[in-house]
């Protein structure tokens, strides 16, 4: 992929070509973006500008190409072909997303990908760009990103014990699936943890193999 500097393009060039018809959709761009909100990610999909801004800081990217009139931004979207580097170009700041919305960008979809239930390493690079943050525009690590069903859920222990009653779970009972579920939840729980899958995710992986224990009354 001639062009190409930064990894995270490699991933989504990957979505695009196995799936990118299935599973992608239109890049919507809200009204107003406001000017506290940082860019999603720091690189560019054109390499000659990669060559002026790649490594600068946000605020000085920004700031970089905050002065160019929007028919002068139009017409480096023009230059752009593929897909995948239109998606890079619109995402690099705040002034390329903004007219994003007078091309056909496409943009990898979570729905799509969570209904097709395909394991795909571009999706989950773009959701961990995109994360929720608290207040001060800071990345809320009271949230973490799940593998399987491609969301941010939370790690509050006491939102998993409530799920798990709605698949028959209570982790204070002792039999095998519920140990195992309070254990997923404590682990996921955990801010420095490096889990992958929800404990939803998980219960309904386990239940759809193994079922309930037939020999739990409270189980079945």
């Amino acid at each position: 992929m001639p062009g190409v500097i930064d990894p995270a393009l490699y991933d989504f060039w990957r979505c695009q070509s196995r799936h990118g018809k299935r599973l992608w959709g239109p890049l919507k761009t809200p009204e107003s973006i406001p000017s506290s909100s940082p860019p999603i990610w720091g690189f560019v999909a054109n390499r000659k500008m990669g060559q002026v801004l790649e490594g600068k800081p946000a605020e000085a990217r920004d700031a970089a190409i905050q002065g160019l009139p929007n028919e002068v931004l139009r017409m480096i979207f023009e230059l752009v072909d593929r897909p995948v580097d239109k998606l890079g170009l619109a995402m690099t700041c705040r002034q390329f997303f903004r007219v994003a919305s007078d091309f056909n960008v496409s943009i990898p979809s979570a729905a799509k990908h969570r209904d097709d239930g395909v394991n795909c390493p571009g999706m989950l690079r773009l959701l961990h760009r995109v994360r929720p943050v608290d207040v001060r525009k800071r990345v809320n690590r009271a949230w973490a990103l799940c593998c399987d069903c491609y969301s941010h859920r939370p790690r509050k222990k006491a939102y998993w014990l409530t799920r798990g009653k709605q698949y028959k779970l209570n982790v204070e009972s002792f039999c095998n699936v519920r140990k195992q579920y309070g254990e997923i939840v404590k682990d996921w729980c955990v801010r420095s943890s490096i889990s992958y899958q929800c404990p939803e995710c998980w219960c309904k992986e386990y239940l759809d193999k193994n079922g309930h224990p037939k020999d739990c009354e409270k189980c079945s």
